[in-house]
């Protein structure tokens, strides 16, 4: 018997290239989580082309039913900025997404997958729920209650680390959570191959999954 498991692809920056990505989810029918950065046209880092310069694209996701999440606005290190640029990152960031897709913007990603209890505090203020990096002690978030802790999964570890058969016995609370950037198409599409392998997987948006998780609490 395959087990099921929910399963959350999200994508990190919002890149030109994540356009291409998930548009061919779309035309596989998998709703895909994108987490733009907002105020700057390249990444700081990489200096990959960001669609905060492609509007009207963050726009066609949101109507191909993908979910629009917020990265800050400029990708920075939210640990180290005082409590009014903390509160303008996020906020900002949030208003310029929902202004483009003309919808809530629920979810947020913590740049670097750095934060602290104040950060936290401070998502609470704007966001339903915050994706963060990866938690080797709960990978697939079987023992997770907390929606601002939502844990993660690399592409260096997406083949590996969440398979193994000793996390077989607790999938009826598992949510697999995907942290990817510019993946290669062929990439992708071996990740979701594998994961029908070993799995009946539903895929569902991070906003979808962090409802699962809230709802432990009750």
């Amino acid at each position: 018997m395959i087990p099921k498991v929910y399963v959350a692809l999200t994508f990190d920056d919002g890149t030109l290239y994540q356009y291409k990505l998930l548009t061919f989810l779309h035309r596989c029918n998998i709703p895909a989580t994108i987490f733009c950065t907002t105020h700057v046209v390249r990444h700081p880092d990489t200096n990959k082309v960001l669609l905060s310069s492609f509007p009207e694209k963050v726009k066609e996701l949101h109507d191909m039913g993908h979910e629009v999440g917020s990265h800050t606005c400029t990708h920075s290190n939210l640990t180290k900025l005082d409590a009014r640029i903390l509160e303008k990152e996020l906020r900002e960031s949030k208003i310029i997404l929902e202004n483009i897709i003309g919808d809530e913007v629920s979810g947020f990603a913590y740049p670097y997958s750095l934060y602290d209890h104040n950060v936290i505090e401070k998502v609470k203020k704007f966001y339903f729920y915050a994706r963060s990096g990866p938690n080797f002690r709960d990978p697939l978030n079987c023992e997770n209650k907390n929606k601002y802790k939502i844990s993660s999964i690399g592409i260096k570890k997406a083949f590996t680390l969440p398979f193994r058969r000793s996390y077989w016995k607790s999938l009826d609370n598992a949510f697999a959570v995907f942290m990817l950037h510019d993946v290669p198409m062929y990439i992708l599409y071996s990740l979701i191959l594998y994961l029908k392998t070993l799995y009946e997987p539903l895929f569902l948006t991070m906003k979808e999954i962090a409802y699962l998780i809230e709802k432990r609490d009750s």
